[in-house]
C-alpha cells in the first residue's frame, strides 16, 4: 500500500485473543477461525469463546492490538497494546465483540466501562495512545493526546 501512496502516511492494524488454557485456538489466526466456524454475530463468537474453555480451567485471556506505521519517508513505527486479565465467565455489558467477555485490571469487562474511559483499556485504544507517544518523541507529530489520563 505505501507503495501505491508514497507520500501518504500508512496505518496498518491486527489484534488477536490469546488464552494460554486453549493454546490451539486464536492467537494470530483469531479472525479466522470465527470465519472458519461460520460466525458472525457477536453473541456467536462470545458463545464459542466460552464454550470451548473448561470449567475448571485458568480464565488467564488478553487482546493484543498491533499497529505499524509507515511514514512517506518510509520511516516505520511499530506498537502493540494490550487488554484483558481473564476471560468472564458470561458476557457483560452493552458494547460489541469480545469487549462483553474480556475483563480488565478493575475486573470489569470493557464492555462495563463507559466511553470515553474505555479507550483507555482497548487493546487498540492503548496501541493508539502508545503510537502518539512515539510519533511525539521521533518528533512526526506534534498534537495533544486525545485522552489524557
Amino acid at each position: 500500500l505505501h507503495k501505491k501512496l508514497p507520500n501518504e502516511y500508512i496505518l496498518a492494524d491486527d489484534s488477536a485473543l490469546f488464552i494460554p488454557a486453549i493454546p490451539d485456538h486464536f492467537g494470530v489466526t483469531t479472525m479466522r477461525e470465527f470465519i472458519a466456524q461460520g460466525l458472525h454475530e457477536d453473541a456467536e463468537i462470545n458463545d464459542y469463546v466460552l464454550g470451548l474453555i473448561p470449567a475448571e480451567a485458568d480464565r488467564t485471556a488478553w487482546i493484543s492490538s498491533y499497529l505499524e506505521l509507515i511514514t512517506p519517508q518510509g520511516t516505520r513505527f511499530m506498537t502493540e497494546g494490550r487488554t484483558g486479565t481473564r476471560v468472564a465467565k458470561a458476557p457483560r455489558g452493552a458494547a460489541l465483540g469480545l469487549d462483553n467477555i474480556m475483563e480488565t485490571e478493575i475486573g470489569l469487562t470493557t464492555a462495563e466501562i463507559a466511553m470515553p474511559a474505555r479507550i483507555n483499556y482497548l487493546a487498540r485504544g492503548r496501541a493508539i495512545m502508545k503510537m502518539l507517544v512515539t510519533l511525539r518523541t521521533a518528533n512526526e507529530w506534534q498534537g495533544q493526546l486525545p485522552i489524557e489520563k
